[in-house]
């Protein structure tokens, strides 16, 4: 029997003109290097030196989370060589916060931030990690943030400084206080779904261009001891430009009737025998509404013709004028459109 020349230093077949390792069946076949991680053969058997080599470099084929057993090592979990597995990741939210970690997930990579939205806030601080500190924020005009965000102001900001409301200052900064400048549009004064005294309510109406803060302005009557109230609040009472805003004897909307409710007053009321209602700013009268004791239906709104929307033309509150009974069932029943267009189209 034949001797096979095997890779081993020793002229096995007697037979100097044969390769060391000639005949060794191993010479040839895919190899692995011992030298490296993975358990992939992509190298070939080769003879050198009287010892069998690999041409496999000790490079490490790592498993990636691709689905693949990328290392040719079924004991390892897919992508337990990903460098992107273990790293920081922001999820499926609208902020930019790293909040979670990248796991391999179905061959895919996933990101663990399970966490809601981040919401910037003003106080200094990134909130929602765009690189940006506080955006959003007027700090120019906005009274709870007036210059900076720990600076709130109990009435106006002015150009980033706390201004007092005043009759330059009316309510809005840089407009001066004039007649008309708000207009009473909707009276609702004898209540049949609930109680006067829980359900009374007007409603003003902004026809400018810029908001008005309500703060300091005041509610009065013609009684010879005249029932007054000036607007206060720690927060400002702001009717936005071209809307409608209610002020009312009861802000709970599940006792005065289901009315939405800008600011509650109190030592005013409004009297179904005929009354006013008169709205001032610093000495200066904007609005007034005076009528007599047939102008209030029971159980509805009087309403100013949404399209006479003026401080002069809703002086007339005879039936010639421009007041009509609401006809707009709202809340527990009452008819009316508190803090919305009127029905009246005169």
């Amino acid at each position: 029997m034949s001797a096979l020349d095997l890779c081993n230093g020793t002229d096995d077949d007697c037979d100097a003109a044969s390769a060391d390792g000639s005949e060794d069946a191993a010479l040839g076949q895919p190899c692995d290097n011992p030298a490296d991680s993975d358990l992939c053969a992509t190298g070939v058997s080769s003879c050198s030196g009287g010892a069998l080599s690999c041409s496999d470099d000790a490079a490490s084929t790592l498993d990636l989370c691709n689905g693949l057993d990328d290392d040719c090592n079924g004991g390892t979990a897919d992508g337990s060589g990903d460098a992107s597995v273990g790293s920081a990741c922001d999820g499926p939210d609208t902020d930019a916060c790293m909040e979670g970690l990248r796991v391999c997930s179905a061959g895919s990579l996933a990101c663990s931030d399970a966490t809601g939205d981040e919401v910037e806030l003003c106080n200094g601080i990134d909130d929602d990690c765009d690189v940006a500190v506080d955006e959003g924020f007027d700090l120019s005009s906005d009274p709870n943030h007036c210059g900076d965000c720990l600076t709130a102001c109990s009435n106006l900001c002015c150009s980033g400084g706390c201004t007092a409301s005043s009759v330059t200052n009316c309510g809005a900064c840089g407009h001066a206080c004039v007649p008309g400048m708000l207009v009473i549009t909707e009276l609702m004064i004898d209540t049949s779904a609930v109680n006067d005294t829980q359900g009374e309510w007007f409603e003003l109406y902004n026809p400018n261009s810029w908001d008005i803060d309500l703060r300091g302005f005041v509610i009065r009557d013609l009684n010879a001891t005249p029932n007054t109230h000036t607007i206060s609040s720690p927060q400002p009472v702001v009717i936005p430009a071209s809307s409608y805003a209610v002020l009312g004897i009861n802000a709970d909307s599940a006792t005065n009737g289901g009315v939405t409710v800008l600011y509650q007053y109190s030592s005013f009321a409004l009297g179904n025998s005929g009354d006013e209602v008169i709205l001032d700013a610093f000495g200066v009268e904007l609005d007034r509404v005076v009528w007599a004791g047939t102008f209030d239906p029971l159980g509805a709104s009087k309403e100013l013709s949404r399209n006479h929307l003026d401080y002069l033309l809703n002086d007339d509150t005879t039936a010639t004028g421009f007041w009509r009974a609401a006809v707009t069932v709202f809340g527990a029943g009452d008819r009316g459109t508190p803090g919305a267009v009127n029905d009246c189209s005169l």
